[in-house]
């Protein structure tokens, strides 16, 4: 099966595109970025978006649209939601994206990580990028989680220069 992977946000490196080219790959299928001049050469095209202002105008009913840009409540298929990632996609990525956790303590108004992940819960993190450089922790709120102390440690055993993302 050819697979296209379409980020709407091409300036993001998308890690649910990341799961799902793994995904795919994982179950020998042939994974690439979407061209729109190869459109009727895919069997099945994902469209993956960030953030409900991002322009959608070239995706076409054919597309498996996903992210907090199309719904909030869409998720990854459990199957595809527990793969890996795969920075192959974009070979330019330096960094390893990780969480050690989900949700978050707050229902802030302007932001909807809560009404998407629900209360902060651990989570087991994915895979190192293999070219990767530093480690971006994406957690929302980082010592709000009950095992921050574990990751604190899993980061000291990885020895790579970290960027915390959020935390009180």
């Amino acid at each position: 099966m050819k697979i296209g992977l379409y980020n709407l946000e091409p300036k993001i490196y998308n890690t649910a595109m990341m799961q799902v080219s793994k995904y795919y790959k994982d179950n020998g299928d042939q994974v690439e970025l979407y061209n729109h001049f190869s459109h009727d050469s895919y069997d099945k095209i994902y469209a993956f978006s960030l953030f409900n202002f991002t322009d959608k105008g070239y995706c076409t009913k054919d597309m498996i649209k996903g992210g907090t840009g199309f719904n909030i409540q869409s998720k990854l298929p459990k199957e595809i939601g527990d793969s890996d990632l795969d920075y192959s996609i974009f070979p330019e990525c330096q960094t390893s994206y990780i969480w050690f956790s989900r949700g978050c303590i707050r229902s802030c108004p302007f932001c909807v990580v809560r009404e998407k992940e629900g209360h902060i819960h651990t989570v087991k993190p994915k895979n190192l990028n293999p070219n990767g450089k530093h480690i971006t922790v994406m957690d929302n709120n980082f010592f709000a989680n009950p095992d921050w102390r574990s990751s604190i440690n899993q980061l000291k055993e990885w020895g790579q220069p970290v960027d915390l993302m959020g935390f009180d």
